[in-house]
């Protein structure tokens, strides 16, 4: 491997060695420290004592790290596991008289510090969690009152209008808050939606016609969201892989006199083939060539520019995407085909929903 040649560009973070900076009060006086977060506590004291006089005129005696009001630190901790932050003040004394306990005169604030120092917290992430789920049980229940209205131009209308909305948000969320989970729960309600303004346009059983429609709303919104990033490319790519081969096995349904069953079939095996040759097409996709072997001296001086890492690193990032892509169409196309049946089989978990929704109302009419 031949080293690459020097370059400004900037390195990535993850290059840079993690530190915790911290202060070790001793008998000596204080120091202010910037140590490795995998560094065990009783590292850090060998090379602390090693500049300590005190440790030095009294060999073999036993010194403690400790925050104030707490326990000594376990010697094979680490400030990663201890849960060091920047700016504890750590105390370095002799095992015999380390600090005591803290002892509190005040029971409220005895109670309030322990419950302070508790695992389970609620915390800033647990409110979004909170919110991200609320959503999309919001989401799930507008797309059940959408099913319950029954199949329809209005139907469809809103579903799309919903599925618009929805995929403005996604680009929003991703571009302006940079919340990737608000944008995949949008992103992907979007897609839900633009489908379902296909499946609703059909009546209760949707012809290929109404899977056409779906397959180029769902294309048309998964190359929206792929183009502007607001979703992960492996999940926006999948999508518009998956409708693609819906709609051309719809369009086979609709020219032709192929049965759905025939269509899904041929669509399931194209499916297949394409995932056969999965990981070539993404190496392809990402422009990376695999080194062939030489065969004779000349060969051997071929292809030997090196890469700077920054394009090596972008390329596989690529090439990992697609093929997860791909992956990720032919499972969904296995399912979608599961019963051979290219248009019951995208639409009869949802209109079993609105079958299940107009008999519970039915049920509470009576």
């Amino acid at each position: 491997m031949t080293p690459a040649p020097r370059t400004t560009a900037r390195r990535e973070p993850f290059a840079v060695p993690e530190v915790c900076r911290i202060t070790v009060v001793g008998p000596a006086g204080r120091s202010d420290l910037a140590i490795p977060v995998t560094i065990t506590v009783s590292a850090l004291q060998a090379v602390l004592l090693d500049a300590l006089p005190e440790a030095a005129s009294e060999p073999g005696s036993a010194w403690v790290l400790q925050r104030l009001g707490e326990d000594p630190l376990d010697p094979a901790g680490t400030p990663q596991t201890l849960g060091l932050r920047d700016g504890d003040v750590l105390h370095l004394r002799p095992a015999e008289t380390a600090l005591p306990a803290l002892q509190f005169d005040d029971l409220a604030d005895g109670v309030a510090s322990v419950v302070a120092g508790r695992p389970g917290r609620w915390q800033p992430r647990s409110t979004r969690r909170l919110a991200l789920g609320l959503a999309a049980l919001a989401l799930l229940a507008l797309a059940t009152a959408l099913l319950g209205g029954g199949p329809g131009t209005l139907s469809a209308l809103c579903a799309g209008a919903l599925a618009a909305v929805l995929a403005g948000g996604s680009v929003a969320a991703r571009r302006t808050a940079g919340d990737r989970a608000a944008a995949l729960l949008t992103g992907g309600a979007s897609l839900l939606f633009g489908a379902l303004a296909g499946l609703t346009s059909g009546g209760h059983h949707p012809d290929a016609r109404g899977l056409l429609i779906a397959a180029g709303g769902v294309s048309v919104l998964s190359a929206l969201l792929l183009a502007l990033g607001a979703l992960p490319v492996a999940a926006s790519a999948a999508a518009l892989l998956t409708a693609l081969a819906a709609a051309a096995a719809a369009a086979l349904v609709h020219l032709t006199h192929w049965s759905p069953g025939q269509a899904a079939g041929l669509a399931a095996g194209a499916m297949f083939v394409l995932g056969h040759f999965g990981p070539r097409l993404a190496l392809r996709a990402a422009r990376l060539r695999a080194p062939q072997l030489p065969h004779n001296a000349e060969e051997l001086q071929e292809d030997i520019e090196p890469d700077p890492q920054e394009r090596v690193e972008r390329r596989v990032a690529t090439a990992t995407a697609c093929l997860d892509a791909l992956s990720l169409a032919g499972a969904l196309g296995t399912v979608l085909n599961s019963d051979h049946d290219c248009a019951g089989s995208c639409s009869s978990v949802v209109w079993w929903l609105v079958e299940r929704v107009h008999d519970a109302r039915r049920s509470d009419g009576q």
